[in-house]
């Protein structure tokens, strides 16, 4: 029987960990899978993937010139601009805001259209034969063009499935132009159009994404990878991270100032004069965040311990006692990555403000996990007496529902329909 090809049209450094997980768990007995897409072996370690999966995978890949902002990003992270002096970290941090919005505004559709080209000589080079199934993910659209041109071009042999990690013109981390975003929404309507399929990560995004392209997306969520979490070995930090006496809480990844609820946490436990706690963030340098530490004079108290990959972090989440998340000020349908990963991570989660409803808050209730603080009240009260040990009873096996090994099954069906449609 002829295997189905599966290939992916993808930007790992950007796409993983989803794409790299759903394509891991994809039954290796029923497809050939492929991946092209730029060298990620500087973006992405190798103990981030899941295991084998290099092996598991035929990868092609090409050489990018420059990430332009990561350049810029890393050069604003080393500038050591956020000091003691309020005013010159404000003047800092609104201009370094300014250059990114512009240089956004000026990349249509976005950073990497150059490379498109190279995707296509790639996907030409594996001389495939035989049913195709494309999967681009974004967060950047140039993976969906790329897999549009190689559809366009090898037309009726190729099925195609658009997976939006994150959206495209209706992306509410990116505030266009008007002019701007009358081009890319047509543009983006064009290139879609050409998927078989359109994938998103939840039923909120579905929804709004289904009427702006008139047609139905499907709803393959996030997840958390079982692997990383399964051991505690050989975990790289100093003895000195987590102080055993106080109660250690702990923040993982990128923070949306714009989106989260970052501020009624800080306005809050300012007026909190304890030490019987320490919260960490973990990942890049922020200066925003450094400047708020040092604005509301909580060194003592919270700290940013810097960058662990991402199977580090996870283990690392096992140590602490608490998580901390900030959820959503308006539920446009996002679900944050790292809320999976906490999940995954089997540890109490603090949930500070966001609306009343949204999706983070739903699943926490179904998995009778976690503490929600919605106002400063509530959030001094709990920090004044906070206890190192919760009582929270918590099931591994729920939490294993929200896993990439069972996200994939999704995926591996969605596949499944289109062979059965292209058979009739």
């Amino acid at each position: 029987m002829e295997r189905t090809k599966i290939v992916a049209v993808t930007d790992l450094e950007h796409s993983s960990p989803r794409i790299s997980n759903l394509l891991y768990y994809l039954d290796k007995d029923k497809y050939d899978l492929y991946l092209i897409g730029a060298d990620y072996s500087n973006n992405v370690k190798k103990d981030d993937l899941p295991k084998g999966f290099e092996t598991k995978l035929k990868i092609s890949s090409f050489k990018r010139k420059i990430n332009v902002f990561s350049f810029l990003k890393r050069n604003f992270e080393q500038s050591n601009k956020i000091g003691d002096d309020e005013k010159k970290s404000s003047i800092y941090l609104f201009f370094r805001r300014i250059i990114i919005d512009l240089l956004l505004n000026i990349n249509f559709p976005d950073q990497y259209r150059f490379t498109t080209k190279k995707y296509l000589k790639l996907y030409a080079n594996l001389n495939l034969k035989g049913k195709v199934i494309l999967i681009s993910s974004s967060p950047y659209p140039t993976s969906h063009i790329a897999a549009y041109k190689i559809k366009s071009k090898y037309k009726s042999n190729i099925k195609w499935i658009a997976d939006y990690r994150d959206l495209w013109s209706l992306n509410s981390n990116y505030h266009f132009n008007k002019l701007r975003l009358f081009f890319e929404k047509k543009y983006e309507k064009k290139i879609i159009s050409k998927a078989d399929k359109v994938v998103t990560v939840s039923e909120k995004w579905a929804n709004i994404q289904g009427k702006f392209l008139n047609r139905h997306v499907d709803v393959i969520p996030n997840g958390y990878s079982i692997q990383n979490f399964k051991s505690l070995k050989n975990i790289k930090f100093k003895s000195s991270l987590l102080n055993k006496k106080k109660t250690n809480i702990l923040y993982v990844g990128a923070i949306y100032f714009n989106a989260q609820d970052v501020l009624l946490f800080f306005e809050s436990i300012k007026e909190i004069n304890s030490n019987e706690f320490e919260v960490h963030f973990m990942g890049k340098f922020s200066p925003e965040l450094e400047f708020l530490i040092k604005k509301n004079k909580l060194e003592n108290n919270i700290k940013q311990i810097g960058f662990f990959t991402r199977k580090e972090s996870q283990q690392l989440q096992q140590l602490y006692d608490y998580l901390l998340f900030f959820d959503l000020k308006q539920d446009d349908g996002w679900i944050l990555l790292k809320f999976y990963e906490y999940i995954g991570a089997n540890k109490p989660i603090l949930c500070i403000g966001g609306e009343e409803i949204t999706a983070h808050k739903e699943i926490l209730k179904i998995l009778g996990r976690g503490t929600v603080l919605s106002n400063a009240n509530e959030i001094l009260s709990y920090f004044n007496s906070i206890q190192k040990v919760s009582y929270q009873k918590i099931n591994p096996n729920e939490s294993e529902k929200y896993s990439y090994e069972i996200q994939s099954l999704k995926m591996e069906q969605l596949i499944e329909n289109i062979i059965k449609i292209d058979v009739a």
